[in-house]
């Protein structure tokens, strides 16, 4: 009798772990994250491990739309320079203060969380994709992308929901043929759109 209660009782907390679980994705990474940060000592010249998660909607921590002024601890005021302008942006830290990526303040409110820009190899989405993957790994792990150009600065992205994949290919015109984009095309960079 004992062994089923104790049998009734585990399914019913696995039930409730993995319910609230998938209720609270982004909380549930931002603070796994953290405590890797906390707890995890990275070696001189090694790579980082794989705590650098990019998830539906934040990354280290950071969400677009939150205030700028609770990630002072790990990002750094920068500028950068584009075809299309001079931006003021803030970088972010990995854990040793290295860094591994930034972000562009909201046009609407400077105070909060623009775009997300993750343009390193160490950091990698849910799905296992990463910069420097091919465009073929993309489509094959992400299906349904819409394929999208520039007209100022001709870079193409492929873009599903908040993430925007940057790919090593020029196109001026916003329409663009997903079949054209060539399979070995690698991803530049990640970026969680506002």
């Amino acid at each position: 009798m004992m062994i089923y209660f104790v049998r009734i009782l585990m399914a019913l907390l696995v039930f409730a772990f993995v319910a609230c679980n998938n209720q609270n994705t982004e909380t549930a990474i931002s603070k796994s994250d953290k405590t890797a940060a906390a707890n995890t000592e990275i070696p001189k010249g090694k790579a980082l491990p794989n705590m650098l998660v990019i998830s539906a909607m934040s990354y280290r921590g950071i969400t677009p739309g939150s205030e700028i002024a609770t990630h002072k601890a790990y990002t750094e005021k920068s500028i950068i320079k584009t075809g299309e302008g001079t931006f003021e942006v803030y970088k972010i830290k990995d854990y040793k203060d290295g860094f591994v990526g930034y972000f562009l303040p909201n046009p609407q409110d400077e105070t909060r969380v623009g775009d997300i820009v993750v343009d390193v190899a160490a950091a990698k989405t849910l799905q296992g994709i990463r910069v420097g993957d091919s465009f073929q790994k993309l489509r094959e792990t992400v299906p349904g992308l819409a394929v999208h150009g520039s007209e100022i600065e001709s870079r193409t992205y492929a873009q599903k929901e908040r993430h925007a994949y940057r790919l090593d290919v020029a196109n001026s015109s916003y329409e663009v043929d997903i079949n054209s984009i060539p399979p070995a095309t690698k991803i530049t960079e990640i970026r969680i759109t506002r």
